[in-house]
């Protein structure tokens, strides 16, 4: 068994060339040994993604559309309602050093947790994860397509909201990736490779 030399950059030439080898070996190992290859070069075109706010930030959506970022503490009101205290830093959040007052949790309409742009980047991950195990499977990147599409427009919908981060993550550059592997040559050499399950 022959190693193989792949040497183009792009996918669609890399799994051409893929394709060309199998069909030279055309065995169960070949198609074994190029299966890793080939959810490497997707790994390479969609990579992971990451948001820049530190990992306790927490978010939260009041009922009147409004987000609050930051550091927050569950509490329990004079009145004995809930309620939560928000602090402009993890340290104050520990240790405050003033009283900040308290937002009412019937004001919220989604209470604090984690941010949009970390819920996004956890299901972009997890729909990745999904297309790397099974890259031969056209239903892996039908859906990976479809999530990214749908965490842009949240995005869009999310950066139009008072007090949301405008950090600049995207996710159009991986759907569009995806598309045309999709509806180019290179799903019919994917395809080809004998690689999904």
């Amino acid at each position: 068994m022959p190693r193989f030399g792949i040497c183009a950059k792009d996918f669609e030439a890399r799994v051409a060339r893929a394709a060309e080898i199998l069909r030279q070996y055309p065995d169960a190992r070949a198609s074994a040994m190029l299966g890793p290859l080939v959810a490497g070069w997707v790994a390479e075109e969609i990579r992971p993604k990451q948001t820049a706010e530190p990992p306790l930030v927490e978010e939260g959506e009041t009922k009147d559309g409004a987000l609050l970022r930051g550091y927050f503490r569950q509490v329990t009101a004079a009145d004995g309602s809930p309620g939560y205290k928000r602090y402009a830093s993890h340290e104050d959040l520990l240790r405050p050093k003033a009283d900040v007052g308290t937002h009412p949790a019937r004001d919220f309409l989604r209470p604090p947790g984690p941010s949009v742009l970390r819920r996004a980047v956890d299901r972009y991950h997890a729909a990745r994860q999904r297309l790397l195990e099974h890259p031969g499977r056209r239903q892996s990147w039908v859906e990976f397509v479809a999530l990214c599409d749908t965490l842009q427009k949240e995005l869009e919908q999310y950066r139009r909201k008072p007090g949301a981060a405008q950090e600049p993550l995207r996710f159009d550059r991986e759907a569009e990736f995806a598309r045309r592997v999709l509806s180019g040559s290179g799903w019919q050499e994917v395809e080809g490779l004998g690689i999904g399950d």
